[in-house]
């Protein structure tokens, strides 16, 4: 299942006020970090388009089996301290689908995409906001839907240099 907090949340202390301000020098979010193999469960990047908005860009791992990695773009704003955005249909049509480290044709792509679609409908146009809190062991990602906190959704994340040679996998 796709960490819902990776595709766009309350916590105290919040990290800052613009949660993305480390994008905006090139770093980039790694989820559930992994430093002994150097993988993330996902990588996201966010690149300001110039209204107070974002494009958010993330490599997921969607399926140990593969690995199947799907690559996804999507708008996103902060608001009150979370990044918020909605895990849109037409962001999910327009995904890149990897498999065992190849990524597939558009045409082979398709199944794994209509897929995604039949398993994520129930989250589709629904506001998802994260904010991200300094733990003791860390930063957690905390997220809310629709306004309603989903603590199965918490992710650890790490925002690092793309240098640093994470990568996506199990």
């Amino acid at each position: 299942m796709i960490p819902i907090s990776i595709l766009i949340a309350a916590a105290t202390p919040a990290l800052a006020t613009d949660p993305l301000e480390p994008a905006r020098s090139g770093a980039v979010q790694c989820h559930e970090p992994n430093d002994l193999h150097k993988t993330c469960s996902a990588i996201a990047s966010y690149r300001p388009t110039g209204d107070g908005s974002y494009m958010s860009s993330a490599e997921i791992i969607v399926s140990q089996e593969g690995p199947v990695i799907l690559s996804v773009d999507s708008p996103v704003i902060v608001k009150n301290g979370a990044v918020c955005g909605f895990i849109r249909q037409l962001d999910l049509a327009a995904g890149r689908v990897t498999v065992n480290g190849e990524m597939l044709s558009v045409e082979d792509g398709a199944p794994y995409l209509a897929e995604l679609s039949k398993t994520m409908g129930r989250s589709f146009n629904k506001e998802i906001c994260t904010r991200y809190s300094e733990t003791s062991e860390g930063v957690l990602g905390k997220t809310k839907i629709n306004g309603v906190y989903v603590p199965a959704a918490d992710t650890p994340i790490r925002w690092m240099s793309p240098a640093e040679g994470y990568r996506v996998a199990p």
